[in-house]
């Protein structure tokens, strides 16, 4: 039993540093695209006009891999006379950062429980991950949209819809989910040009994502 309990133990631990090593690796292994994506994309545009081009765009990034759990809903529009692609996404909720550290047995052969992470952890993990996110579908934004085309990117991304309590207190629920009004939070809004992100190294394995953020003029409340 001791034996058993401590494997289980390891089992829910590595789980659990597995899921945060997934979303601190979240800018490295991303999927580029080719010439022949962007040829695609073109042609799409040239034949179907701008609102299929955009939705076809919208497609690349929705097809892009990322850890399990994080949402990969987003909306796409393409203003041709600007040159400009604006993205929309949805952002997790800060209950997708595992509360617990990893897991231990109590005793021998006493059961198996969490070792609790801080709320202070959970915060910073939880702004560090938003970042990245808002970082990584720049990149992806960039990467797959023809440079002919799109010479701006115009990002936002809500958190969860947010409900109000009967104690005034704001929660949290799934998207579309409880009863009465709901607000999503704007946490990340950003415009930045092709030529100030070709000067962005976000394969940088040192790269502090806020900053990054910050350096293209973004507009950030996930960390205040």
């Amino acid at each position: 039993m001791p034996d058993q309990q401590a494997r289980e133990a390891g089992r829910r631990s590595a789980a659990v540093a597995d899921r945060i090593r997934a979303f601190d690796r979240l800018l490295e292994g991303r999927d580029r695209v080719g010439q022949q994506v962007h040829h695609r994309l073109e042609y799409t545009f040239a034949l179907r006009g701008p609102e299929r081009f955009a939705q076809a765009l919208q497609r690349v990034l929705v097809g892009a891999r990322f850890p399990d759990g994080l949402p990969r809903a987003c909306a796409v529009a393409f203003d041709p006379w600007g040159a400009r692609l604006s993205v929309e996404c949805r952002l997790p909720g800060s209950t997708v950062i595992p509360t617990a550290r990893g897991y231990r047995a109590s005793t021998p052969d006493g059961p198996v429980r969490p070792v609790p992470r801080s709320p202070v952890e959970i915060r910073h993990r939880y702004a560090d991950l938003v970042a990245r996110l808002a970082v990584r579908t720049l990149a992806d934004a960039f990467d797959a949209a023809p440079p002919s085309l799109v010479t701006t990117v115009v990002l936002t991304g809500y958190g969860p819809v947010r409900r109000p309590t009967r104690v005034g207190v704001a929660e949290t629920t799934p998207e579309g989910g409880g009863p009465g009004p709901g607000v999503r939070p704007l946490l990340v809004s950003a415009e930045v040009t092709r030529a100030l992100w070709d000067r962005t190294d976000v394969d940088d394995p040192g790269l502090d994502p806020t900053c990054c953020l910050r350096r293209l003029g973004a507009d950030v409340s996930f960390g205040r």
